[in-house]
This record gives C-alpha cells, sequence and structure tokens, in this order.
C-alpha cells in the first residue's frame, strides 16, 4: 500500500507542477502578446500620424511638382534647341570637308597615276641599261 501512495504522490505531484508550469508560461506568454501587439501598435499610429502626411498629396503640392516639373522641361527644351543649332553650323561645315575630301581624292589619283608612269619609265631605262630582257606583262 506503501508504493502505491508513493506512486500516486509522485503522479500528483508532477501533475500539480504541469498546472503550475502552465498557468506561469501561459501567463508570460499572454503578456508578450500583449506587449508585442502595442508595439506594431505605436509603430503603425507613428507612421499613420508622421510619416504618411510627408508623402500624401495635397492639390498645392501637385501644383508645385507640376511647376518645377514644368520648369525642368523648359531646360531639357532650350538644351535641345542649342544642341540642334550646333548640329546645324557642323552639318554646314562637313558639306564643305566633304567636297575638299573628294578633290584631294582624285588629286591624290592624278598623283598616283603619274608616279606609276614614272616608275614604268625608270623600270624600262633599267631593263635596257642591264641589257635584260623586258619584263612579261
Amino acid at each position: 500500500m506503501n508504493l502505491v501512495m508513493h506512486g500516486m504522490s509522485t503522479a500528483l505531484s508532477t501533475t500539480m507542477t504541469a498546472i503550475v508550469c502552465y498557468i506561469l508560461f501561459s501567463y508570460f506568454y499572454h503578456k508578450l502578446t500583449d506587449v508585442q501587439t502595442a508595439v506594431v501598435t505605436e509603430i503603425e499610429s507613428a507612421t499613420t500620424l508622421h510619416l504618411l502626411p510627408r508623402f500624401s498629396k495635397t492639390p498645392d503640392s501637385l501644383v508645385s511638382d507640376v511647376s518645377s516639373l514644368v520648369k525642368s522641361l523648359h531646360g531639357v527644351v532650350q538644351e535641345m534647341q542649342r544642341v540642334q543649332v550646333t548640329l546645324n553650323t557642323l552639318d554646314d561645315r562637313y558639306a564643305g570637308l566633304e567636297e575638299r575630301l573628294v578633290k584631294n581624292s582624285e588629286r591624290q589619283e592624278q598623283y598616283l597615276s603619274f608616279m606609276s608612269e614614272k616608275l614604268a619609265g625608270i623600270n624600262k631605262v633599267l631593263y635596257a641599261g642591264f641589257r635584260l630582257p623586258p619584263p612579261a606583262e
């Protein structure tokens, strides 16, 4: 009987210990979730009250944004016009350059044909001077 009573005592003490541990752990778990909920709520309220109004658009801020956009676009248009004028002047310069290149290439061709005729004459003189048969063409 003593053994049975000892076994029941052990069962009762472990059950009571488990109940006390459950109560303590559940208390701390609920407190932790309450604190977590409070922190998330504060973060949401701070975001709603302080951060979102900075990024919200009012009619006045939209007008200001559009006017700054128009000013920057006006600057871009002026820059594009200046570049177009520069390109037009470069186009005029290059038109004259093209004509000069054509004339220079024609002169170069004439000079090369003149030089080839002179080299052919020198070859004939050398072949005749060394009494060699004329080259096969």
